[in-house]
């Protein structure tokens, strides 16, 4: 099962140990996941440490590392070296994609993290019922998406 390590909580300490992604806190394990399960790690948090091990372990499995800003916002990206192409094949792919379908997973992925804020509500048992009307409410083509998406010329003259 491929997972995305979000990496959002303060203070963190990431390490390989046995074939693991170990992040613990003043000592303390508070997760671990296979390293052959992680598809990507984001970095958000502030004050993480780790070492170079991690990134070379993380690269020699093709998983991409995304560091953001104090705002959350993606600032840099470490890629691997090896297994490039898929992620290129990738981004190639999301350039060319047509607007009505880049429309539609625009839709799906707020749909969808609209979904997440009220389960995030319903498991500490606040009533969550309007998130998902919201959710449902979403169109294709809303306003975020009426602004000139920039094309992006990956692989074309």
């Amino acid at each position: 099962m491929h997972r995305v390590v979000d990496l959002s909580t303060d203070g963190l300490h990431v390490a390989i140990h046995r074939g693991f992604l170990l992040v613990s806190r003043e000592r303390d394990e508070v997760g671990r996941v296979a390293l052959d399960d992680v598809l990507a790690v984001i970095a958000h948090a502030h004050g993480l440490t780790w070492s170079n091990t991690v990134f070379a372990r993380l690269a020699d499995r093709a998983v991409p590392v995304v560091l953001c800003a104090r705002n959350h916002a993606p600032v840099a990206c470490v890629w691997p070296m090896e297994g490039n192409h898929l992620q290129g094949a990738r981004l190639a792919a999301q350039a060319a994609a047509g607007r009505p379908l880049v429309k539609r997973m625009w839709r799906d992925i707020v749909a969808a993290k609209i979904r997440m804020q009220g389960a995030v509500l319903a498991s500490v048992g606040v009533e969550a019922g309007a998130f998902e009307m919201l959710a449902r409410r979403v169109r294709s083509g809303d306003l975020q998406m009426s602004r000139p998406r920039p094309r992006v010329g990956i692989g074309r003259r």
